[in-house]
């Protein structure tokens, strides 16, 4: 709930939201801004591994990082439909 407490409201330039005053609707829309951020940094930091790992295989194998992208994108494409499948 603190969350929200320390966001800058003229900031974010929000129309048609007028934050309800109830405190367990502040605690919902806190909780979800917090579980929403969370899963951003957790995003980042994956977006950053891949990076890393694109950067090593550039330096090992000399394989540019797009060529190295393509084919984890069809390594994923094709897990993910043997997972639908599944």
């Amino acid at each position: 709930m603190l969350v929200l407490l320390y966001l800058n409201y003229e900031e974010l330039n929000m129309t048609n939201f007028i934050m309800p005053s109830t405190p367990n609707e502040i605690a919902q829309i806190a909780n979800a801004v917090k579980e929403a951020g969370n899963s951003k940094m957790r995003i980042e930091a994956e977006q950053d591994l891949i990076k890393e790992i694109a950067a090593t295989m550039k330096d090992e194998f000399k394989m540019a990082p797009k060529d190295f992208n393509r084919m984890v994108k069809i390594y994923v494409k094709q897990e993910y439909a043997k997972m639908v499948r599944e």
